[in-house]
């Protein structure tokens, strides 16, 4: 999908309903290699009114949620229109 230039995209991952190692091993098998937060307290996913996982937050550098629960095609559009409005 991207090569991750952190420069214009971070992408960063947060799991919480299952055990921690559950979601150590979901990130070896499927090759996920950026930041994992394990949310065991339930406060990011209370605050941000997450309901199930994945859901997706696009925010911006000046710390707004942009887009929430974008996927698949949806959502590589978005991320592509936000990165060529920035490169300008």
């Amino acid at each position: 999908m991207y090569k991750n230039d952190k420069s214009k995209l971070e992408i960063v991952g947060i799991g919480g309903d299952s055990p921690i190692q559950a979601l150590e091993q979901l990130t070896k098998k499927h090759g996920i290699t950026w930041p994992q937060i394990f949310d065991g307290t339930n406060e990011i996913k209370e605050k941000y009114e997450i309901i199930r996982y994945p859901t997706t937050f696009l925010i911006s550098p000046e710390v707004t949620i942009i887009a929430k629960d974008l996927r698949g095609k949806e959502l590589e559009t978005k991320i592509d229109s936000l990165i060529n409005k920035s490169g300008k």
